[in-house]
Parts: C-alpha cells; structure tokens; sequence
C-alpha cells in the first residue's frame, strides 16, 4: 500500500518554478526523510501531500477509501487557539479527534509539555509552539504522518526517545515522512531518504543498503556538491 506521485510541479505566478516533476511513491509501513538546504521544494512537497496547497501539475493517487483527510500535519509553529491555555488547548483536541494509543505521559516528557500547560498560547516561544504542534499531531489516529522538522529543539536522549515513538507508530504500518535537516544519528529511523535539490528529487537512498560512511558521502555529494 502506498502513495503516489505523478508528475507534480508546482509554481509560484509564471515564472518561479518550485517543484519541477516529482514522481516518486511513499510505502506504508516506511519512514522516510525528505532532505535537502533550505529552499529547494520540502516544505511545498509536504504543502501539496496534505492538500494544503494544489499542484500546478501532476496528480497524487492514495490508497483505496484514504484521502488527505487521512494525514496528520505538524506544521513548525501552533498559534491557534491564542487566548487558550496549552492544557485547555489539549483537553479540546483530544474532544475532537480520535485519539492514537500514544503513551500521552511518555511524549509529554519527552516534548517538555508541563512546563508549558498554564501558559496562553500566544506567549509560547517558536520552539514550545513547535513541540505542542508535534505533541497534538501525534495524539491524532491517522494513517500518514508529515513532521516538519520534529527534531528541533530536542536535546540528543530526547531526540532518541522521539524516534522510538515513532518506530512504534510505523509498526502499526503506517506512514511517516519527516523533513529535516539532520540525518547523521538517525540512520536507523530512516527506512528511505529522499535528497530534493532545486525542486527535483535527485536520489533515493534505501538506508539498510547503504553503509553510513557511503551513505554521507553520496548525500553531500548530491546536496552540497561536495
């Protein structure tokens, strides 16, 4: 079971072109990083896969009875709700969606939520927005998850801790595409990593074929030229 896509660009009025022919697949059951500088079509790729922006071109093909409806999104900053304390954000999140069997008490440590919970969303910082964004996503019984830069802000234990509960929602064989920056360390979390360059992608890579050495040199060769 998987996604699909077809030819899909994407531009900006007639002449800025941020995504030129994208056609890959996205397997359930899988991890996979979307990688590449600053720039080059992440974040538009992900815009597209979770309908929050249409394609120019191209077509996106779901499984069987699965729509966009089925992807959680963990946009970088969360300031809905700005009057709202953060608790008072979550008590009401979890009253209107179906709720994953995530252990809450295990990803609230992990993300420092209770230091946050009688804070108004309006006064969170860029990173307690970012980790109450993945916090909530994470909480949702969806099919697809799309984190956008999930690792920011977490210190290394942490960081490990976050990617065993996410090895646990893909053995559910369900599908995680994260964007980031960081790969080095995390080479097990990855099933697939996809180098985007100049809004093309460029590579592949199917980690567990690749030794780590191999691995970095063939990332910064087709991402930094190197």
């Amino acid at each position: 079971m998987n996604i699909n896509l077809d030819k899909i660009s994407y531009s900006y009025g007639k002449n800025i072109e941020v995504l030129k022919n994208i056609t890959t697949s996205f397997n359930f059951g899988k991890t996979y990083l979307l990688f590449g500088k600053n720039g080059v079509g992440k974040s538009t790729l992900a815009n597209i896969l979770t309908g929050s922006i249409t394609p120019t071109h191209g077509k996106i093909e779901f499984p069987e009875k699965m729509t966009q409806k089925n992807i959680g999104y963990q946009i970088q900053d969360f300031y809905s709700f700005p009057t709202l304390k953060t608790k008072e954000v979550i008590s009401f999140w979890k009253k209107i969606n179906r709720l994953s069997n995530i252990d809450e008490e295990v990803l609230k440590e992990i993300l420092d939520i209770h230091s946050i919970l009688n804070k108004k969303v309006k006064t969170l910082s860029g990173g307690e927005a970012r980790a109450l964004s993945l916090f909530l996503v994470c909480l949702m019984d969806k099919d697809i998850f799309v984190l956008d830069e999930p690792f920011s802000g977490l210190d290394t234990k942490k960081k490990e801790e976050f990617s065993k509960e996410i090895r646990k929602i893909v053995a559910q064989n369900k599908l995680v595409i994260i964007i980031s920056h960081e790969v080095k360390g995390y080479e097990e979390l990855f099933d697939y990593i996809t180098i985007i360059n100049q809004g093309e992608i460029k590579q592949v890579f199917e980690t567990d074929k690749k030794e780590k050495d191999e691995l970095f040199s063939l990332i910064k060769n087709e991402v930094w030229g190197e």
